[in-house]
């Protein structure tokens, strides 16, 4: 459950900062360009949030966020073994089970279970209930409240649905509930009217049985059930539910430039009149499953939106090539992920680093880290790992999640050994990682041990350790899937791949 929390978490997140940055450029660009790029931009966002770590890029926006996922993820990726030939065993004597009882454990609490990913499946479950328990109730009264259109519209209707090829066609009935002309539903959809339309002439009738077979023939009513899901699992994020509102408002502003196709130039102010005809029965209570006109703000919105698609028209291909040339820049910058940083270039760097002069004593200690390539295996006699550094696909929630270490199973209580000479500075344990231990290699080097059942007798903050001391015992503390070792590497704060600085065997 945490990890599909994690996983939503970070979609939410990602989303978020797409659809604001969607949000600034179709403001800078409402009158140029026509309803239906506008409505293209918003798929940049569905699919973010379908999947919201793309491929890596340089070019990637979220290069500048930090690669790992909100909460670790343990143990997700295929098993890959360590060939023996870089595992140095030097000065190391094989270890048992036995002998970690040598050592207590002050600490091995079982942690705590966060209650975050149950609230968000809670609200998940309401929301979405409240979307398809509200279309059930409008179903249910239309059975008993509605009834067939008569001859006139009928008339229209299939005249409409000949003039747009149309195979197959959708019910379409007079009722009471819903005041506004809507198309509803799934499976199988039906376009609703509201008893007013009576009082129209034959010309609106026709502009808006237009306008919703053209929702039918378009498929919005999936788009619809799509923002409903999405909204669902999105609940707790308010810049996405105002980006659904704002595609719902492009949805509807994008048939009008459809419909305006199937109808004379001459006419286009005519069918400005039909929607102002309509916006005398338009209600802010819509149900949630209908692709309905929209509120009155939103009938001003496309109104001036039909007296600038003659302008538009003309600059059609102009406009058409400079969305192109937006949509894939857009596409480029925000649906890639951020590139994975070189473990070769951070390791030189740190090396780099602490070969220079400074002022500061942390970035002035000597680094007597063996990270050239001397570094041991800390859990000697199990060279398998079944998480390994880097993104890969969660096999149960099909997302995509960063591993900012390897995981290295192996029965509880198998000691750990440092991977190199050090100083303790952390010892502690917490939700996510349990009982853990950060070591400092000098030159800004650390190394990180967590999921530890506990840590070797008398161990503190501020010991010097040397290479292959005991410092705690496989586990399965905090959010872990099974015994395990996880072990990173950071150099300047920033996870990079371990696996490249064990040594050799001789």
């Amino acid at each position: 459950m945490s990890a599909l929390w994690n996983a939503v978490l970070t979609a939410s997140l990602y989303g978020g900062i797409v659809g604001l940055i969607l949000l600034a450029i179709k403001q800078a660009l409402f009158g140029k360009i026509s309803a239906k790029w506008q409505l293209g931009l918003w798929m940049i966002l569905i699919l973010k949030l379908l999947i919201p770590i793309g491929p890596p890029s340089e070019l990637s926006l979220f290069n500048w966020i930090s690669q790992h996922p909100v909460t670790p993820i343990v143990s997700y990726t295929p098993p890959v073994s360590i060939p023996d030939d870089i595992i140095t065993h030097e000065n190391v004597t094989q270890t048992t089970p036995e002998l970690a009882a040598e050592y207590p454990s002050p600490k091995s609490d079982t942690p705590t279970i966060s209650v975050l990913p149950y609230v968000w499946l809670g609200g998940a479950m309401l929301t979405l209930c409240w979307f398809f328990l509200g279309s059930l109730f409008l179903r249910r009264k239309l059975r008993t409240s509605s009834h067939a259109a008569d001859s006139r519209i009928i008339r229209i209707f299939h005249q409409c649905a000949d003039e747009l090829n149309l195979r197959r066609m959708p019910d379409i009935i007079t009722q009471d509930i819903v005041k506004t002309p809507s198309l509803f539903g799934l499976l199988q959809p039906v376009i609703l009217l509201g008893e007013n339309i009576n009082d129209m002439n034959d010309e609106h009738i026709r502009y808006i049985l237009l306008h919703e077979l053209l929702h039918y023939k378009r498929r919005d009513n999936i788009l619809n059930i799509l923002l409903v899901v999405l909204q669902s699992i999105h609940w707790f994020n308010p810049v996405l539910w105002f980006c659904f509102y704002k595609i719902r408002e492009d949805m509807e502003q994008a048939n009008d430039h459809a419909t305006l196709h199937y109808i004379n130039s001459t006419e286009h102010t005519y069918y400005a009149d039909a929607l102002l005809a309509v916006l005398r029965y338009v209600s802010w209570l819509s149900p949630p499953l209908v692709n309905a006109v929209g509120s009155k703000k939103v009938l001003t919105r496309r109104i001036q939106m039909i007296k600038l698609n003659g302008l538009l028209n003309r600059r059609k291909r102009v406009i058409s090539t400079l969305c192109i040339v937006l949509g894939a820049s857009l596409c480029v910058v925000l649906l890639t992920g951020a590139m994975e940083k070189s473990t070769d270039d951070s390791l030189q760097s740190a090396v780099d680093l602490s070969g220079e002069e400074s002022s500061s004593p942390e970035m002035s200690a000597p680094n007597d880290s063996n990270i050239d390539g001397k570094y041991l295996w800390p859990v000697t006699g199990y060279n398998r790992i079944s998480a390994a550094y880097g993104s890969s696909w969660h096999p149960i929630t099909k997302e995509m999640v960063f591993h900012n270490g390897i995981d290295i199973p192996a029965p509880e209580g198998t000691p750990v050994l440092t991977a190199d000479k050090g100083t303790v500075v952390e010892i502690g344990d917490n939700e996510t990682d349990g009982n853990y231990v950060i070591l400092n290699h000098g030159g800004d080097i650390q190394t990180f041990y967590s999921q530890l059942f506990g840590f070797a007798e008398g161990l503190a903050e501020g010991d010097t350790v040397q290479q292959g001391d005991v410092i705690g015992y496989v586990g399965s503390t905090g959010e872990s899937t099974g015994n395990h070792l996880h072990f990173e590497l950071r150099v300047d704060g920033e996870s990079v791949n371990p696996t490249s600085v064990f040594a050799s065997e001789d």
